[in-house]
């Protein structure tokens, strides 16, 4: 439960809480977005090798809880952000 409502934050949900909470601009927000995913594309044939040595439960047990106890304070920590390069000041 708790990866996958972490996969919805970080997928769907983060580029409207970017521009309605943090208040990036709608380019901005996507930008990231899009490269997050990128990113998580990037890593699905790691964490598949790393799964195929350790099983694939300790991998999602370990999702779901990161997933769960990270979310607030990523969002906490990008409430702080006011532009795509630089933290507000």
């Amino acid at each position: 439960m708790g990866g996958t409502l972490a996969f919805y934050t970080y997928t769907t949900y983060m580029q409207k809480y970017l521009v309605n909470s943090v208040g990036m601009s709608k380019a901005d927000s996507t930008l990231i977005s899009a490269a997050t995913l990128f990113l998580f594309m990037c890593l699905q044939p790691v964490m598949g090798a790393l799964s195929d040595r350790i099983g694939r439960r300790p991998i999602l047990i370990g999702f779901g809880v990161l997933g769960t106890l990270c979310t607030y304070p990523i969002l906490n920590t990008l409430s702080t952000v006011s532009t795509l390069w630089a933290p507000s000041g």
